[in-house]
């Protein structure tokens, strides 16, 4: 008797059906804030960390309800994608109502309806917190810098170029005959096309250059984003990657993983959080003096990442935020040459290093 009980507990727990939708429901109410924490101490993004942290000590209070909630989603779940298997829902079933004959049994009708308010109040807690935490992330990705529409279209009123938009949004400058290619990260929540007249100065100088847009304009959400653009372009010899802030250091760390395809790497305001030290690439790093935003002590902390040739070219006068054309960024130094003296100057860096 006790071994065919042990043998049916055996049978239920590995249900692939069951298994999946608990999966699914820790996921959902546990898993998400792991991943999040993972991902933002890997890429040393701030706000996933606060997150992520704030809700795994949530998770770890010992009035937590969050193995119930994970429980009843599960068994929802298996009710919605797999409701022919009758065999594991009855055994649910069976186990709700003897658990429901033994609270009628050891309570009064009273006290049932005070566990039941108290289970409907945590759950509107639990579906509260998850809101606020939405809808701050909502908030966040959606408060970002935008392109200074004016400032580019005076800098590109005499180009030469019509810009092709790829299906994914990205923009290319493909001058004839170029040789080499520059494939381009923008900067953490600022609007891709604020990079428009470095791309079009480069472009005018027979740099085929890729501008990529980001999902939420975060570098950090889609660091593969380079996959597949140089095979677009088997005319090209040359190929290199780089970016702005947090798109040069996510464009660092996917160039460590395809040294192969690229011949360098540029970075504007950035440094690169992986090792590349031991590669032969042509990397530049390139900021302004005052520059009030990148943190020179991780910029200096992580500089025995790059190859010991890499070139530094520092802008006398520059800021942060005017490699790209989307107005002053917060918290940044103040500029005494002009954003368009920035962008002339950093176009002359780079073609150094690709010359």
């Amino acid at each position: 008797m006790l071994k065919d009980k042990i043998k049916k507990i055996i049978q239920f727990i590995l249900n692939p059906r069951l298994l999946l939708c608990v999966g699914l429901a820790w996921v959902i109410t546990n898993g998400w804030s792991y991943v999040l924490f993972v991902v933002g101490t890997y890429f040393q993004v701030g706000w996933m960390i606060a997150i992520a942290s704030g809700y795994l000590a949530f998770l770890w209070l010992p009035i937590s309800p969050e193995k119930l909630a994970t429980a009843a989603i599960a068994m929802l779940l298996l009710r919605l994608l797999f409701p022919n298997d009758t065999k594991t829902l009855a055994i649910v079933k069976g186990w709700y109502n003897k658990f429901k004959n033994r609270l009628k049994k050891k309570e009064d009708a009273q006290m049932l309806k005070n566990h039941k308010k108290k289970l409907l109040i945590w759950i509107i807690v639990i579906v509260a917190f998850l809101a606020i935490i939405i809808g701050g992330c909502a908030i966040y990705l959606n408060d970002y810098y935008h392109a200074d529409a004016d400032a580019i279209a005076q800098f590109t009123e005499d180009s030469r170029f019509s810009p092709q938009k790829l299906d994914d949004g990205s923009i290319v400058y493909a001058p004839e005959d170029a040789m080499t290619g520059f494939i381009f990260y923008p900067g953490g929540k600022v609007e891709h096309t604020a990079y428009v007249p470095l791309m079009e100065a480069l472009a005018e100088k027979g740099i085929l250059c890729v501008l990529v847009e980001m999902p939420f304009r975060l570098a950090v959400l889609d660091m593969t984003a380079a996959d597949g653009i140089p095979e677009m372009y088997p005319q090209i010899e040359n190929w290199y990657i780089g970016g702005h802030s947090l798109g040069g250091s996510m464009a660092a760390s996917y160039l460590a993983k395809h040294t192969d395809t690229y011949d360098g790497l540029i970075l504007l305001g950035a440094y690169s959080t992986a090792d590349l030290s031991d590669s032969s690439l042509n990397v530049l790093s390139v900021y302004g003096s005052e520059d009030k935003i990148l943190n020179l002590e991780k910029y200096v902390k992580n500089q025995p990442n790059l190859p010991d040739h890499f070139i530094e070219a520092i802008i006398d006068g520059g800021c942060h935020s005017y490699f790209g054309m989307y107005g002053a960024q917060n918290g940044d130094g103040t500029p005494t040459i002009s954003n368009e003296e920035q962008i002339y100057q950093t176009v002359d860096a780079i073609l150094e290093l690709l010359q």
